[in-house]
């Protein structure tokens, strides 16, 4: 009955025409990310930018964590394509800089004044 309620509201709003509704087959809902799945996301993400730029990121300050989190605030809005933009407009100047200087394992603190570092880690 739920999936007829939610098949039934594109149409009745008017975002698609009947025969369009019509091909839909299901309609999956998918409950919003909580924190810790979030931050585990950012993290894996974070990884695979610091990989495509040939780093290997072996430490993430749980404050950078949480920046990227708030960056990344439009999820909800946007899907996971803009967590991806936001984490490489926030590290990708920096990882940059990493490799352009030999770097090969690198960490990401946030220094006492509230800067973020990164910083070969040996």
């Amino acid at each position: 009955m739920a999936g007829q309620r939610v098949k039934s509201q594109p149409r009745a709003d008017g975002y698609f025409r009947p025969e369009i509704v019509g091909r839909i087959d299901k309609i999956y809902i998918y409950k919003t990310l909580s924190g810790i799945i979030m931050a585990e996301i950012v993290i894996m993400k974070m990884a695979g930018v610091a990989k495509s730029y040939g780093l290997d990121l072996v430490y993430i300050d749980p404050k950078v964590v949480f920046n990227a989190m708030n960056r990344g605030n439009k999820l909800s809005k946007f899907g996971i394509r803009e967590l991806d933009r936001a984490i490489d407009d926030m590290l990708g100047d920096h990882f940059i800089a990493a490799k352009e200087a030999g770097g090969k394992k690198v960490r990401l603190d946030i220094e006492e004044d509230g800067v973020m570092a990164i910083s070969p880690a040996d």
